[in-house]
């Protein structure tokens, strides 16, 4: 991964006034359930992701999903069978 920091494009800021997430925060949310839900790492090329997303982002958020629940999953009360 590079030193590189992803932000939502300043169109995309202005028009949630900061009180929204915005698309891309919806997917990285869903992500961060589905590995709650599941146990499994989100980082699947077979899971759905809006087609205007860049393939890139997508992994990105999906790696920052699978990093936050999945490393330390007694901290979210995840049992690994």
């Amino acid at each position: 991964m590079s030193d590189t920091t992803w932000a939502a494009p300043a169109s995309s800021r202005k028009a949630t006034k900061g009180r929204h997430l915005s698309d891309h925060g919806h997917y990285l949310a869903a992500c961060v359930v589905y590995a709650l839900v599941t146990g499994r790492s989100p980082l699947d090329p077979l899971l759905w992701y809006p087609p205007d997303f860049e393939p890139s982002v997508v992994v990105f958020l999906q790696q920052i999903a699978a990093d936050t629940v999945l490393t330390v999953p007694s901290a979210w009360n995840i049992v690994q069978h």
